[in-house]
């Protein structure tokens, strides 16, 4: 928009994207209409050993971003909060105390805190989607309900309880379940109609 300048920000952008970072999508909305939208550098410059792309794919604005990780701050993490607030969940609390049929190989002992501090033992995350996972075709799901079997019966410790801090996708994948267990809801249900919307 010629009404506004974004030299800066574009710099900045630019600026990490010179020194290595991949890319960016800008959007800026302001009184409901989009004053700013533009891509930055690459939706895919480097391969899964960390070397560069020959032929490294360029960043649009219609670019999809995979936000998993953001699901645990913005969702699960405060759906965690407001439970412990209303005094429906404690820290402390073994997961089985929520989730019966999380037992066996050591799960009894293992807490919400253990999940929330990654302090559990799971290694940082069983890749269900890809049949050719390091834990085998078994733990190979397209379905939910297999996926959360799977999760509170299946999934291996790689370290004792409290060893280790290993960031893990596993934990947050079981506290979303006990979440939907506890609220009888589904996680984004819970956290639309009880966080976001009241805000």
């Amino acid at each position: 928009d010629a009404d506004y300048n974004f030299n800066a920000v574009d710099q900045l952008i630019n600026n990490d994207i010179n020194n290595g970072f991949p890319g960016a999508v800008l959007v800026v909305v302001k009184h409901g209409k989009v004053i700013k939208r533009q891509a930055y550098g690459y939706a895919k410059r480097y391969q899964q050993d960390g070397s560069a792309l020959a032929n490294p794919i360029p960043m649009t604005t219609n670019t999809l971003f995979d936000i998993a990780s953001n699901t645990k701050v913005f969702a699960t993490t405060l759906a965690i909060m407001t439970l412990l607030d209303a005094q429906r969940i404690e820290l402390d609390d073994p997961i089985s105390h929520y989730l019966l049929e999380y037992r066996g190989n050591g799960r009894e002992s293992r807490s919400i805190r253990d999940l929330l501090t990654h302090t559990s033992g799971y290694a940082a995350e069983v890749r269900f989607f890809d049949d050719q996972n390091s834990l085998g075709k078994r733990f190979y799901s397209q379905d939910r309900v297999l996926t959360e079997k799977l999760l509170l019966t299946q999934v291996p410790f790689i370290h004792d309880r409290g060893v280790k801090t290993q960031y893990s996708d596993t934990n947050f994948m079981i506290l979303g379940i006990l979440v939907e267990r506890v609220t009888g809801m589904s996680l984004d249900k819970y956290v639309e109609s009880q966080i976001y919307f009241p805000l």
